[in-house]
């Protein structure tokens, strides 16, 4: 069936890399079961189905939709916008729980700024011609706000994965997607790298794969950043980075985490921080 949506079947691999039957994800869901039944075979998922599927799924509703390539209904679209995320990227990642904490508190309190145009359907690479690869940067585009240069970052910080920033859009359009690129951007995405391996219908890395420990509170901070006007997303990196300590000078490199130099002086956090 050529018209058939491929969102079904990267469902039906992510229940067979789990083990869940169709049935007990229609029970889990509240998605009838014929229904379900039709969306694996290949019938586009309507917003009420994905509404009801993410909770059992454990995935955000909105990725759902990417995944799917429908709109993105607004109450849960990201903001189309500038904005470097790389200065919140960096200082995420050696914060201590509680630090990260309060730059959390600090977005949702930021004012949701009108949208100057309804958000269009959330896909810029088309996974009918692309594959997976479309599904991860179209999530990263349109799921995190997350352009070629921060997913760098992102990857580099969270997974030690290296790309170039010209790969990034390659991905998107069908080429250079391996296992470990996959599985660290379901890192950086806040999904379980098995699951997104799974769905791309891909093998584990060759090499064990490299998580550093505060990929899950950053990739959530990335996650509830998707709104932010490119403005907003500078004062939030700044107020990051205003949490962080001058390092001492002389400190060994095994105590202390570095993010920054500034006339002479490091910024970072002791890795007790991050310890654990």
């Amino acid at each position: 069936m050529t018209d058939a949506s491929p969102f079904g079947g990267y469902l039906a691999r992510l229940l067979d890399h789990r083990g869940t039957r169709p049935d007990e994800l229609a029970a889990a869901s509240g998605v009838p079961e014929p229904e379900l039944r039709a969306v694996l075979a290949g019938t586009l998922p309507t917003v009420a189905q994905l509404d009801l599927l993410a909770p059992a799924l454990g995935f955000h509703a909105a990725d759902l939709h990417v995944m799917a390539g429908l709109v993105v209904p607004e109450v849960l679209a990201y903001r189309r916008s500038g904005g470097m995320r790389s200065p919140l990227i960096a200082a995420s990642q050696v914060l201590s729980p509680d630090r990260t904490a309060r730059v959390l508190e600090l977005v949702d309190r930021l004012p949701r700024e009108p949208w100057g145009e309804p958000p269009g359907p959330a896909q810029h690479f088309d996974p009918r011609v692309s594959g997976f690869g479309a599904v991860l940067v179209n999530l990263l585009w349109w799921g995190r706000n997350l352009r070629a240069h921060d997913t760098t970052w992102a990857l580099q910080g969270l997974t030690c994965v290296g790309l170039s920033l010209a790969t990034v859009p390659a991905i998107g359009r069908g080429s250079a997607l391996t296992p470990e690129t996959a599985a660290g951007i379901g890192v950086v995405l806040g999904l379980a790298p098995g699951d997104v391996l799974a769905m791309a219908g891909l093998a584990l890395p060759d090499r064990p794969f490299q998580m550093e420990p505060r990929a899950d509170g950053t990739a959530s901070l990335l996650w509830h950043c998707r709104y932010l006007t490119g403005e907003q997303a500078t004062s939030v990196g700044e107020a990051a980075q205003a949490l962080l300590m001058p390092v001492p000078d002389g400190a060994p490199p095994e105590e202390w985490n570095r993010v920054y130099s500034l006339g002479g002086v490091w910024w970072g956090g002791p890795k007790e921080w991050t310890a654990g």
